[in-house]
């Protein structure tokens, strides 16, 4: 019984380490289904062994919650499917909601024409040019709370 916990560790582990484009939204699915899993599996004789991998998990977890569901927010492969409907999905609407307008405050309240790319440009001067550029521009407010209403009424 001890390989019917380990096992889902071992695939995940397998998996991601596998694909050539793993994402912070897989990390995050493979996350939840482990979880679950040793919920599950705590109310088998493998208890102890559950209970020791869940509570490391959950310590791990506070750390990756909010980026994870930012990024699984935004992956279209995803969006709001991989959590749970109700105050779940609303927690994460909320907080995309809430770090998007963290960094829109950030943001100057002028805005400039980006230039068109030029690709006879080194790479570090194509990068130079880009971060001369951005520190300068930025977006209305009304354009920039529109996409992020587009994106978030697509999802559901």
């Amino acid at each position: 019984e001890t390989i019917i916990v380990l096992e889902p560790l071992k695939r995940a582990t397998k998996n991601l380490s596998g694909s050539k484009y793993p994402t912070i939204a897989d990390v995050r699915f493979y996350f939840n289904e482990i979880w679950d899993h040793l919920k599950y599996c705590m109310e088998s004789d493998q208890y102890l062994l559950a209970d020791s991998i869940n509570q490391k998990i959950e310590e791990y977890w506070t750390i990756l919650d909010d980026a994870t569901m930012i990024a699984t927010i935004l992956d279209p492969r995803n969006k709001i499917t991989l959590f749970e409907l109700g105050e779940s999905t609303t927690k994460a609407i909320n907080t995309l909601k809430e770090r998007f307008s963290f960094y829109y405050s950030k943001v100057p309240q002028s805005r400039t024409s980006i230039p068109k790319e030029n690709n006879n440009v080194s790479g570090r001067e194509y990068f130079y040019q880009l971060k001369k550029r951005r520190l300068g521009e930025t977006t209305e407010t009304a354009q920039a709370s529109t996409r992020l209403q587009t994106i978030l009424i697509s999802q559901k």
